[in-house]
């Protein structure tokens, strides 16, 4: 017997169904795109340090369909903002 999901609970199975589009639109939609303009807002820098720690492999960023603009995820900048933590651990 097949066991019953709720339509945001995702398993392995799920994912690897080819024949499910809607999955990957889903995926895509839950993460929060940023410009860079905005990402380097969020981050509190200026865009050229947004690009330039994009050069040195810090940030990760991603070119969408016209391969000129580069789009960021919140998440990752969330992840940046964490990892250069000081002080108490």
């Amino acid at each position: 017997m097949k066991k019953e999901t709720k339509s945001s609970e995702i398993t392995r199975d799920t994912l690897c169904d080819t024949n499910n589009p809607e999955l990957f639109d889903n995926l895509i939609m839950q993460h929060e795109w940023m410009t860079a303009c905005e990402a380097a807002n969020y981050l509190k820098i200026s865009k050229s340090s947004l690009y330039n720690m994009c050069s040195a492999g810090k940030l990760n960023y991603y070119k969408m369909d016209d391969q000129r603009r580069s789009r960021f995820l919140r998440r990752d900048l969330d992840l940046l903002l964490l990892k250069n933590k000081r002080g108490p651990q």
